[in-house]
């Protein structure tokens, strides 16, 4: 049964939830995974998910450039990472690991600028 707070949870941006600090980071992740297999980071809500230490999960994220950069590679890249998080989330009832994982991507933009500075990466 859905609850309405895993309704908000399951929202495409977590960004946009006041709930998913509340609930764990698994929890949320998991309902935004349902909803979207990429999960889309922001300096709102990048050091809850993927700095924060221990988890109980592993997170792979891809680092792009918005449509604005005229990034060649990056539309490629992206696409390349949706199709393995789709084949990830279709084959995850078989896996047998440990922890859960999740796919999440940061898109430089107005919602990452903290994000690119404290990784030291720049597009």
């Amino acid at each position: 049964m859905c609850t309405p707070a895993d309704a908000l949870l399951a929202s495409k941006d977590l960004a946009a939830n006041v709930m998913w600090m509340n609930a764990s980071p698994t929890r949320a992740l998991t309902a935004a995974s349902r909803r979207d297999e990429v999960i889309t980071l922001t300096d709102k809500n990048y050091t809850h998910f993927a700095e924060a230490l221990p988890r109980s999960y592993t997170i792979t994220i891809l680092f792009t450039a918005g449509p604005a950069f005229a990034c060649r590679v990056c539309p490629t890249m992206e696409a390349t990472f949706r199709r393995a998080a789709l084949s990830h989330a279709k084959l995850k009832h078989k896996a047998t690991t440990a922890k859960p994982t999740f796919f999440a991507v940061v898109e430089y933009g107005d919602h990452t600028p903290g994000i690119f500075a404290a990784t030291g990466t720049s597009v």
